[in-house]
Order: structure tokens, then sequence, then C-alpha cells
């Protein structure tokens, strides 16, 4: 099983590696697999990481997409081969901090609405298709309009809460939001719902049953998050 140094807190932008594997993928290119991985995968509700592996000899490999296996292994699909032993790795930060920006609002629209009987049951965090599906809990609960939403959504923010991150006694990772429960989560978040300003709730409506929420958040620099 792959090492995932993305759960660290903070997640790193750039790590020392080591290549384990290199295969040819018929479809991609190549399919490298490092000891440890600063690379999210896709999964969760939420795209993979993208960037760069290079080797200290000069090769360096695209990180076209990363996807886990089977077996919880992470596999980096790149362009070009590269040796095994060490290598640098480069997540691109921008996309990265904009994904966490997409993640961590989900979970905010999640939790708002769950103070209102709604269970949330599915993500999906990618960029222009933001969405949260909810089951209620009771029978004819309201259904909120977006203007609430939104104003749930703007003082939670204005609010500027601390995101939390934390393993606990099981070794699974907990993320802490504000005064809600800590959720195990294996994606990556903001570190302040401050850094989702500009978040919009775009449209509510009910499908077969459940509650559909859109939404969107613009990306915001790195130097936003302190990250050169």
């Amino acid at each position: 099983m792959t090492q995932r140094l993305y759960l660290n807190d903070p997640a790193p932008a750039k790590a020392t590696v080591n290549v384990l594997s290199c295969q040819p993928d018929p479809s991609s290119g190549f399919r490298i697999i490092l000891e440890a991985t600063p690379f999210h995968p896709q999964g969760g509700g939420q795209p993979s990481d993208t960037g760069y592996l290079r080797h200290p000899e000069g090769p360096i490999a695209t990180v076209r997409h990363v996807i886990q296996d089977e077996s919880q292994t992470v596999v980096h699909l790149t362009d070009v081969a590269l040796p095994l032993g060490a290598a640098e790795a480069s997540v691109c930060m921008p996309q990265r901090l904009w994904h966490a920006q997409l993640h961590s609002a989900g979970h905010l629209i999640a939790h708002l609405l769950s103070a209102q009987g709604w269970q949330p049951v599915k993500a999906h965090h990618w960029p222009g298709e933001c969405r949260i599906t909810l089951s209620p809990t009771g029978d004819h609960l309201p259904v909120p309009a977006v203007v609430e939403v939104q104003a749930w959504c703007d003082q939670a923010i204005n609010s500027d809460t601390p995101v939390v991150q934390h393993l606990d006694a099981n070794g699974l990772r907990q993320v802490a939001m504000g005064p809600w429960p800590a959720f195990p989560c294996g994606g990556t978040h903001v570190t302040s719902l401050q850094q989702l300003l500009g978040l919009e709730v775009q449209a509510i409506k009910m499908k077969k049953g459940r509650l559909q929420v859109s939404y969107q958040v613009p990306p915001t620099s790195p130097e936003a998050y302190g990250v050169a």
C-alpha cells in the first residue's frame, strides 16, 4: 500500500519520492508506482492531482492522472518512463487548491443541510459539475430555497472558522469543520472556511425523492493559502 503524503497537514506541494515500479500502459503511456506519494488519486468525488516527476539525471514525467487500484496502491499515469529509485515530485498547486475548495464547499453545504434534516448520500466535487445529493430523514421536509442555503453558506464562510485535520485512534483521518461533527475523509481540504469566499449555490431541485444541490467556487491563487 502506498504511503499517502497528501494526508499530512499541510499536504506537501513537493516531495522526494522513491520509484518502485514503471511499466508501459497501452492507454496512457506509463504506470509509475511510488513508495510514498504527494499526489491525491481520483476518488471520493474528487478529481486527481496532476504534476511532474523529475529524475535527478534529467528525465521529467508529466503526471497526467492518478488512480488507486484494487490493492489500495496509488498509480501515477505518465507520458514518459522513469528509472527506479529517487525522484522529485511536484504537485500542480493551483489545481490542488481549487479541488480542495470544491471538496470543502461540498462538505459545508452537507453540514448545513444535515441540520435541516437532509442526510448527504452522494457528492461530486468536480469543477463545473459540483453537486451534493441528500435524502430526507423525515416526512414532508421543506425544500430549502437557493437564497436560504446561500445565506447559511455566507454566514459560515464569514466566520473564518478553521478546518482542522487529525488522525483518530484507529489511524483514520478526520476533518473537523466549525461546530459540526468531524467526518472521515481522504480528500484534500482548505484550512479555513474563509478560503471558500465566492461559493455560489447555483440550483436546488428534487430528483427521485432526493435533494440535489449544485454549487461552484471560483479558484483562489496559491498565494492566498500561503503557498509560493
